[in-house]
């Protein structure tokens, strides 16, 4: 089903007395006519739904008049649901608003303001009216040499999630990567590498798949250009059979990529059909990353954004996951593979790329001895950036080798239970002086929202690091 449109204002009041009175004191008298089929007025609850159902907005501003009718604060909690599930900002302008359900009303629902219609602050109500809707000047463009984005990985959705923090995370995670879209850029590229779902499962997917839209409504950020790679728990364990075990037990790296080449397909696809399933249904843009990723294991791609041509590999390090066991237990560290066939063709467009990304669930330690030499020089020579996720903690690398140099981020766990800390990385890279700044989050219990992460920059540096992209 294709995406609501998002429009910048809903006006729900069934007075046409009021409707005039804040078209004209408020800022909307001057917005209404450059933004005509932006601004939509409700002046009945089936108009509200109508509306509602068409649209999503930024921001809605209704009315509320509790103790003279019950029945329309029923419908009003209706309008209210709906508009909170699409991530638009409340106003409440009403007489009689009684305190209890006034508290009740703002822990509920996304509202920002509530203004008495006897007392009404017109200046604060138009500054907000114009940050949220209309002010797009508020969000700093990202310049022709620059290139963003968001790095998450591991949220780990389950069926029915234990943890009373998860869904808490996850919603300040939205609300904070809001805000710093708004004060910093909008990410170009999303990468979200490995652990998505818990078990693999269908209906963990259903909840990714709500979230992942979710967070690209926020961002503005278009489906085409969010990359995703599957972890070890998006292996659907249960189609792992003795026949695909004891085929995995290579010699050497032929062995491997003859495996990839005539036995992958048949053996390995099965454990992640769910996988490419929720890949299938974010949105038809997404489409030839999907084929893609069903004709072969990896996926590679060059994209131009605005003047920077970018390489991405996008590997799966997680097809031979869930194969070796240490007391009962899946112990994968050592023993995964990746094979040669996964490798990018090193050809002139490859070479001539401005930024060459690498994304993969797991660390390159996690390789079988069989490869982690090889593919760790590979890595080195050919990669200016790695970003995995797996290990659940923000972290650094910069690599200097013989064979190479090349930076190591890894993104920690978005969620990985309670008492434990929650994060993620931001990257913005400057072309022209191959700087890459990296933005550190966490999540703070104690403030029960996203703070930078000082633990892993240290207080002098903010929560960023500064990167030089080295030359090739």
């Amino acid at each position: 089903m294709p995406a609501k449109k998002r429009l910048k204002l809903l006006l729900l009041e069934d007075e046409e007395i009021w409707i005039n009175l804040i078209l004209k004191y408020s800022c909307l008298d001057k917005y209404k006519d450059t933004y005509p089929e932006e601004i939509k007025i409700a002046r009945s609850s089936d108009e509200a739904n109508e509306l509602i159902n068409k649209y999503t907005f930024k921001v809605a501003i209704t009315d509320l008049r509790l103790r003279q009718n019950l029945t329309k604060f029923s419908e009003w909690n209706a309008f209210a649901l709906k508009l909170t599930k699409s991530s638009c900002k409340i106003i409440v302008i009403s007489h009689y608003l009684e305190l209890k359900q006034l508290c009740k009303m703002v822990s509920d629902y996304n509202i920002s303001m509530v203004f008495d219609k006897d007392d009404i602050d017109w200046d604060r109500f138009n500054q907000f009216i114009e940050q949220e809707a209309f002010n797009f000047s508020t969000q700093k463009k990202t310049s022709s040499n620059q290139l963003s984005w968001l790095h998450i990985s591991d949220f780990h959705f389950e069926k029915q999630h234990n943890s009373t923090n998860f869904e808490i995370i996850l919603a300040t995670f939205l609300t904070d990567v809001e805000k710093l879209v708004k004060s910093i850029l909008q990410p170009d590229l999303v990468f979200i590498t490995g652990d998505l779902a818990f078990a693999g499962k269908l209906e963990e997917y259903n909840s990714v798949s709500l979230f992942i839209k979710e967070l690209q409504h926020r961002i503005g950020t278009p489906f085409e250009n969010i990359y995703i790679v599957p972890g070890n728990h998006d292996v659907e364990r249960e189609k792992i059979d003795s026949e695909l075990i004891k085929l995995c037990q290579f010699k050497n790296k032929s062995e491997i990529d003859e495996f990839i080449r005539k036995d992958y397909f048949l053996h390995v696809q099965k454990k992640f059909k769910n996988f490419y399933s929720f890949l299938d249904s974010l949105d038809n843009s997404y489409k030839p990353a999907i084929d893609e990723y069903n004709s072969s294991v990896s996926y590679n791609i060059i994209r131009k954004i605005r003047d920077i041509s970018i390489h991405l590999t996008l590997f799966n390090s997680a097809w031979s996951s869930g194969h070796s066991f240490d007391n009962g237990t899946v112990y994968d560290k050592g023993r995964l593979y990746l094979g040669s066939t996964q490798l990018p063709k090193l050809n002139s467009n490859f070479e001539k790329a401005d930024l060459k990304i690498a994304l993969i669930h797991h660390p390159l330690n996690y390789l079988s001895d069989l490869e982690s030499s090889d593919m760790n020089n590979f890595f080195l020579k050919n990669f200016d950036i790695l970003l995995h996720g797996h290990l659940h903690r923000n972290n650094f690398q910069n690599i200097h080798q013989a064979a190479g140099n090349s930076i190591t981020i890894p993104t920690g766990a978005l969620f990985q239970g309670d008492n434990l800390i929650s994060s993620y990385n931001i990257g913005i890279f400057d072309n022209d002086s191959k700087d890459l700044l990296i933005k550190y989050r966490r999540y703070s219990d104690i403030q029960q929202c996203w703070i930078k992460d000082l633990d892993i920059t240290g207080e002098e540096n903010d929560g960023e690091i500064h990167f030089q992209i080295p030359e090739k």
